[in-house]
């Protein structure tokens, strides 16, 4: 089974995602912020990792640099709220950046295609 870590700190947003792979049969963890995500990730490196930009303790450019720094493999789909923020040069090391609002059926779409490749 294919693991999946949301990182969001919008409680409300995160337990829509998680609930979104729930049904896909995918292993969900969850985090509230970037420090949590990256300590999950060290722990036990997901599959795919979805990481909202804006977080506190850490962003999810710090997470996602630190990813690349130590040459994890999983996949990232980093989630925004500002598209400013999207079209910065950091966010080119994800392998998809989504503008909220996401489209839930999108965003599981996308995390199955990663999956299977």
């Amino acid at each position: 089974m294919k693991t999946v870590l949301v990182a969001d700190d919008n409680e409300d947003l995160r337990h829509i995602f998680v609930r979104a792979f729930d049904r896909k049969l995918f292993d969900v963890h969850q985090a509230k912020d970037g420090a949590e995500a990256l300590h999950y990730i060290q722990q036990t490196p997901p599959d795919i990792i979805i990481l909202d930009i804006d977080m506190p303790k850490l962003s999810g450019l710090e997470v996602l640099k630190y990813l690349k720094d130590n040459h994890y493999h999983s996949k990232v789909i980093l989630v925004t709220g500002n598209s400013m923020m999207a079209d910065v040069p950091q966010a080119n090391d994800a392998d998809l950046v989504l503008v909220k609002p996401v489209s839930i059926k999108e965003l599981v779409t996308f995390v199955s295609r990663f999956t299977n490749e």
